[in-house]
């Protein structure tokens, strides 16, 4: 006698069963971050691909259990720690940052969070360790680290004066050039306007508003500073935003143009003297034209007039008055 039953359903769960799990061994084994659990002698018990490739092992290096966790490990811990604490602490639970090694000598900075759990039998004990990869965070503070200085040599030692400007108008950064430029060093939290000329500080408080709100490209203008009389200097403004992209504040640029004020000055009075000069000999040139004219005549006059004639002392006056004209 036969009896016959149909078990598709059950090979249709049996299959999505083992795709299921094939999906998670996937997500465990080439998760962006390592997964490893160690027994209490610190053998490997399970390593994912991706701390694998971090390492340089292979399955075999894990299967024959050649490899020890604190073999893994580029500096070794305190003598006495547990061979499966990477951290020498003596906790169940476990977190912190050391420094990893594999084989082939790849060392790498890792943030290790595990924690031990009883075996599979119940006896001794295995742990449950997530490692993530902290080079690219490392590198990337570096470069930050980098990118800071950078920004804060070129900052301090730009030859003109940079002020960063708070939404009140009041100082939260500036370099050796502005504080130089205001002859004080204590600048944060003043108002940028207390360092303008008294009669300056509405029109300056003005063009701060309107860059702000964007009605000002923030082209350049000219302000006088206060301290010593005739300070002055070139001002450019603009506005700087949020990570919302509301306005936040000003990056004040001053440049100090007192010198080319009085060299201008200095040029101006020269051409006017120069044009003075060449006013004056142009008069010069065209009278001592005349005072030629009036001399010719004159001994015009003498040759017909002899000494003895009644004019003869008349035309001399006039000849000589025109030689001292002349």
């Amino acid at each position: 006698r036969w009896g016959v039953q149909d078990i598709t359903p059950r090979r249709q769960v049996e299959q999505i069963i083992r795709q299921e799990q094939e999906r998670f061994t996937d997500l465990v084994e080439y998760a962006p971050i390592g997964f490893y659990s160690v027994d209490e002698e610190g053998r490997f018990l399970f390593v994912n691909a991706t701390l694998a490739a971090w390492l340089g092992l292979t399955r075999e290096d894990i299967a024959d259990g050649r490899y020890r966790l604190h073999r893994m490990l580029a500096t070794p811990p305190p003598p006495g720690t547990a061979a499966y604490d990477p951290f020498g602490s003596g906790q169940s639970a476990l977190n912190g940052e050391v420094a990893l090694c594999g084989p082939l000598g790849r060392r790498f900075q890792a943030y290790i969070r595990q924690e031990a759990v009883p075996g599979e039998s119940g006896a001794g004990l295995r742990t449950r360790s997530v490692v993530h990869d902290l080079s690219r965070e490392r590198e990337l503070e570096a470069a930050l680290r980098v990118s800071e200085e950078r920004f804060h040599r070129f900052f301090e030692e730009a030859p003109l004066g940079i002020a960063l400007v708070d939404r009140d108008g009041r100082i939260e950064e500036c370099n050796t050039a502005f504080r130089a430029l205001a002859d004080n060093d204590r600048l944060l939290g003043v108002p940028l306007v207390d360092l303008t000329h008294e009669g300056e500080g509405d029109a300056v408080r003005q063009r701060f508003d309107d860059v702000m709100a964007g009605r000002d490209s923030g082209r350049p203008f000219e302000v006088r500073l206060s301290g010593p009389a005739g300070r002055v200097a070139t001002l450019y403004a603009s506005r700087r935003v949020d990570g919302a992209g509301a306005p936040s504040g000003l990056i004040v640029h001053f440049i100090e143009t007192t010198e080319q004020k009085r060299l201008e000055t200095q040029f101006a009075q020269s051409q006017k003297m120069e044009a003075v000069g060449q006013l004056a000999g142009g008069i010069a040139h065209d009278f001592n034209n005349l005072l030629t004219a009036m001399i010719g005549f004159c001994d015009l006059l003498l040759l017909r007039h002899r000494a003895g004639d009644q004019s003869f002392a008349d035309l001399m006056q006039i000849k000589q008055n025109a030689n001292r004209a002349a």
